[in-house]
């Protein structure tokens, strides 16, 4: 995760926060990759592939890194940096980046970070990554006003 310098932040007339998410790397996200049933997110038709939810959220008590899940590490910081910003007088933006598994996850967490922070301008761009969701999840996701950009080679 990454915030904007002051060059970069007067170019684009707002302070951005960048979080990249890596792709796939340990044989147990292979395999959760594959796990293809959709499960509801939010309150409405919105489903995601099961296998990108579970990496997103799980949590192990008995795991050095993975006490709390992936969503409650970057939505902690995310909501701290830009209530900071904020209370400076800054416009703030959120743009969330990946490959791969990474697509998918920053498409999750732009999913989260709509519905916890209203009015953020939030922005994501993967590359290779896989559908995440259903129809319906897509709808939501523009409907909450998400800008996507996924980059694929045919």
């Amino acid at each position: 995760m990454s915030v904007s310098d002051d060059e970069k932040t007067r170019r684009i007339g707002r302070r951005d926060i960048v979080v990249a998410w890596h792709g796939t790397v340990a044989p147990s996200e292979w395999y959760k990759d594959l796990q293809r049933k959709l499960e509801p997110i939010g309150e409405g038709e919105a489903k995601v592939e099961r296998g990108f939810l579970s990496i997103y959220i799980s949590k192990s008590d008995a795991t050095r890194y993975n006490k709390s899940s992936a969503s409650e590490q970057v939505m902690k910081e995310v909501k701290r940096l830009v209530k900071f910003l904020k209370t400076r007088g800054e416009q703030v933006s959120l743009t969330i980046t990946g490959h791969s598994l990474g697509g998918a996850l920053a498409l999750l967490n732009a999913y989260e970070a709509a519905t916890a922070i209203p009015n953020l301008h939030i922005s994501v761009i993967s590359f290779g990554a896989p559908r995440v969701g259903n129809i319906a999840f897509r709808d939501e996701i523009h409907q909450m006003g998400v800008k996507t950009l996924r980059m694929v080679v045919k």
